[in-house]
């Protein structure tokens, strides 16, 4: 029939920018709670560190049992803020990254067909990665 309108893709394709900014606005958000995580993590390792000085009366690098456990204690909380700053920071840039790319609600060939976020982690390594059609 010549009067009847073509169906409308417009919506779906005037979200497509705006589910991708949401997205980006998650990540970084994400990101920046593991910035402040790592921040939490690496001023508990300072703690720890000058804690254990106490424990090392001549040396600091001559400690009682004491001093010997604060120190690990504070290595393991160093590299929890390391994974965590490496993380966070990742998350924050690929969150700028999905926000700024996002396609205007005019344009219909820039809408995100599938997106994925995987994190892995662990003592001394850390991983973000960010996969997706466009």
């Amino acid at each position: 029939m010549a009067g009847t309108p073509p169906p409308a893709d417009a919506p779906a394709d005037s979200s497509a920018g705006g589910t991708q900014r949401t997205i980006g606005l998650v990540v970084g958000g994400v990101g920046v709670v593991g910035l402040a995580v790592g921040g939490l993590f690496g001023l508990s390792a300072k703690a720890k560190k000058d804690d254990s000085l106490e424990h090392c009366p001549d040396d600091p690098n001559r400690c009682d049992e004491e001093g010997v456990s604060l120190r690990e204690d504070a290595l393991k909380a160093a590299n929890a803020a390391t994974i965590f700053m490496i993380g966070g920071g990742a998350l924050v840039a690929g969150g700028v990254v999905l926000y700024l790319t996002a396609p205007s609600g005019s344009s219909s060939s820039g809408s995100v067909k599938h997106l994925r976020l995987a994190t892995e982690g662990g003592i001394g390594t850390a991983r973000v990665t960010l996969k997706g059609a466009f």
